[in-house]
């Protein structure tokens, strides 16, 4: 398992060669290279995060939490808005 030591060291992005820390990589090549905001997005309202699917989830549990949406294969759906 890795430390919040590790997590948090930081990396240059081979891109454009800014430091990034290890768990911001991701959302750092969406936002800074492929300009792509709001890639995951809550089925019921307008809430919705750049880069972490599980962030939409988690705000579906405590805010919409009883509300009626759709499944498919009993996931919640429509989470994905933008294209890779």
């Amino acid at each position: 398992m890795d430390t919040m030591e590790q997590r948090w060291k930081m990396h240059k992005c081979e891109a454009c060669g800014n430091e990034v820390a290890r768990d911001y990589r991701k959302a750092h090549v969406y936002r800074e290279h492929l300009k792509i905001s709001q890639l995951f997005a809550c089925p019921l309202c307008p809430f919705s995060s750049d880069y972490d699917k599980r962030a939409v989830k988690g705000h579906m549990r405590r805010v919409h939490k009883g509300q009626k949406y759709r499944y498919n294969n009993g996931k919640p759906t429509n989470f994905l808005v933008g294209v890779l």
